[in-house]
């Protein structure tokens, strides 16, 4: 009996996703032919523009050419002969200027922009398991219990430092704090923040064409995420926290409500979450190569932080009240 509602349950909410697809496609048709009205107004108000400035230059040629008759005549009546002013013919075809003739732009070389290559994300899933994506995803910020979806990845984040207790020395030791000063993201609540972002920028851009993509390049691209924590690789990060965390996505995102309702969810979201970790990964280990005089400096910058917060620590000792009695009575 559970099972018979829990697929007639899942079939409604089939029957809603086609249903909202239907209304989305409906507003974007009726947004398409109003931009084509719109075009069409502006094309033809270039035209009549176009036509009137064509008619102004035609009776402006008309009066030139009166005008140079007049003068020709006045030339040929003041010196009793006619006088050849025009140029011979090789330096008339010389400046001639036609409709074939190239202009300045032509010879200047337009520079080569290298297309980005985007991921594919129509190989790993398919039609079905991409709108079951957005429709979790949509129901994860609408019906889930009453539960932001920040706070669901804030408990992702909760169990990875449970999981691996050395990532909690990354997050709120001093050397993490001098390594991460430049960046606006540091504590577990940003991570689970911009975790929201990247995923929505993702799911955006699975169905739309590459022109129109906009995650490929962008901050919250995964490969430039994974690259930009390459730096923190002295510190004990590593390819396996990246693997761990996606491990814990997995198990926290499959535990909501509004994504064990619908059959096929579950396995869409495994294989999303690992296209997600290979980028990171990815940009991750690509930072290995280029960064090592980075890596030495930053730990010079670590020994030598560490030093300081070791000296600093003495000299509190040192200042205590009991301290202080010690040395007297010796």
């Amino acid at each position: 009996m559970f099972l018979i509602a829990k697929i007639v349950r899942g079939r409604r909410l089939l029957h809603e996703l086609e249903q909202r697809e239907k209304n989305q496609a409906a507003a974007a048709a009726l947004e398409a032919a109003h931009s084509i009205t719109q075009v069409s107004r502006r094309l033809a108000a270039r035209h009549q523009q176009m036509s009137g400035d064509v008619a102004e230059n035609a009776d402006e040629v008309k009066t030139n050419q009166k005008t140079e008759r007049r003068k020709s005549g006045r030339r040929k009546t003041h010196t009793g002969g006619s006088v050849d002013l025009s140029l011979n013919s090789t330096d008339r075809l010389s400046i001639r200027r036609t409709s074939s003739m190239p202009s300045l732009c032509d010879g200047v070389p337009r520079p080569m922009v290298s297309p980005l290559k985007h991921y594919n994300y129509d190989d790993k899933l398919n039609r079905l398991q991409r709108r079951a994506l957005r429709f979790t995803w949509h129901r994860l910020h609408t019906r889930n219990g009453g539960k932001r979806v920040e706070n669901v990845f804030e408990e992702v984040y909760d169990r990875l430092i449970k999981v691996l207790p050395s990532l909690k020395d990354i997050f709120t030791t001093r050397m993490f704090l001098c390594a991460m000063s430049r960046n606006e993201t540091a504590s577990l609540r940003d991570h689970a923040r911009v975790t929201v972002k990247m995923l929505d920028l993702a799911l955006k851009s699975i169905d739309v064409e590459n022109s129109k993509r906009e995650d490929t390049g962008s901050p919250l691209d995964p490969k430039i995420i994974g690259r930009a924590h390459g730096l923190l690789r002295p510190y004990g990060l590593t390819g396996q926290h990246w693997e761990k965390l996606g491990e814990i996505i997995i198990d926290v995102v499959l535990a909501q409500e509004a994504v064990r309702d619908l059959p096929g969810a579950g396995q869409a979201w495994v294989i999303f979450t690992a296209c997600l970790v290979d980028q990171m990964r990815a940009g991750f280990d690509e930072c290995r190569g280029t960064n090592q005089g980075l890596t030495k400096r930053n730990t010079v910058l670590h020994n030598a932080t560490k030093h300081l917060y070791d000296l600093v620590n003495i000299e509190i000792k040192l200042c205590t009240p009991n301290h202080r009695k010690i040395v007297f009575d010796n």
